[in-house]
């Protein structure tokens, strides 16, 4: 007899006061260290109060990270998980997400929002989150997003390292690459991609399910994006820096404040040169250009 497949989907939900200061920042590192990725997490503002909130397949994952957050004893801090029965995430998702600018010349749409209305000169990107959930909304999406757009015209072969939903690959097409790969760990995260990208008419790309650490393209790239926590930056930080051809880009994000000078340092060991760096309330994210034979 085959086993049957639980599909309930459990949403944790933490709340606090914006005024409490580095919340957003304790909140988001304590899903990281869970093994959650920045972009599997959903931040908005409603009045005074910060919400965060994320889910899970597995009842006792999400209990095991609210735990751990009760466990932090933060005032006016709270968090609760509700149970979402098959189907009824996705109509959270479609509650909670609206279209939104991403880079000064693009807009991301939710699948839902289609239909809508929008600015002419600007150009869209429509996603349909499914499981894979990168939209576009946490701030080191946005910062790589802006970095690709500046960079437009100067590559034509172009990497993303965990892809999740595909957002900055189909960004990297928006400002013309003519190659573009997309590599995940997680096949879901490459399903999702595959159909965000048919769903914007992107064809051509690349969509490989592998570890970085056992991708073996036959040519470096032009440009080369990772949006991945710290340590993951640093422990990979020589893997990466090889998949970038000689004079390419590398846009490097995922990096909170407090962490930037622990990765700069990390990174001098590299060929690289630092070009420019975002910064936010929270987050950085900064664009290298790596050292060709002549310079």
């Amino acid at each position: 007899m085959s086993k049957k497949i639980n599909k309930d989907i459990y949403e944790l939900i933490v709340q606090g006061p914006l005024a409490h200061t580095g919340l957003e920042d304790i909140l988001s590192n304590l899903f990281v260290r869970v093994g959650i990725p920045w972009d599997q997490l959903v931040e908005y503002r409603e009045g005074p109060r910060l919400s965060i909130c994320t889910f899970f397949r597995s009842r006792k994952s999400a209990y095991a990270v609210l735990k751990r957050i009760h466990r932090l004893n933060l005032k006016s801090v709270s968090a609760k998980i509700n149970l979402l029965r098959q189907g009824d995430w996705q109509n959270r998702w479609k509650k909670d997400i609206k279209p939104f600018e991403l880079t000064k010349h693009i807009d991301v749409v939710p699948l839902w929002h289609k239909s809508d209305d929008r600015p002419k000169k600007k150009k869209i990107v429509y996603i349909d989150t499914a499981m894979a959930f990168g939209t576009g909304l946490h701030e080191t999406t946005r910062f790589v997003a802006q970095l690709i757009e500046q960079c437009q015209g100067r590559f034509d072969s172009f990497l993303d390292i965990g892809t999740g939903t595909g957002i900055l690959a189909m960004v990297a097409f928006q400002c013309f690459a003519k190659k573009v790969c997309a590599i995940d760990i997680d096949p879901a995260s490459i399903k999702v991609a595959r159909k965000n990208l048919s769903l914007n008419r992107f064809t051509g790309v690349q969509l490989i399910v592998v570890d970085v650490k056992d991708f073996k393209p036959q040519k470096q790239f032009d440009f080369v994006v990772a949006n991945l926590i710290t340590y993951d930056l640093i422990l990979l930080k020589y893997k990466i820096c090889a998949l970038v051809r000689p004079g390419g880009l590398l846009a490097v994000s995922g990096v909170s404040l407090r962490n930037l000078s622990w990765l700069k340092k990390e990174f001098k060991t590299l060929p690289l040169r630092c070009l420019t760096i975002l910064k936010g309330q929270q987050w950085v994210g900064i664009l290298y250009k790596k050292f060709s034979k002549n310079n």
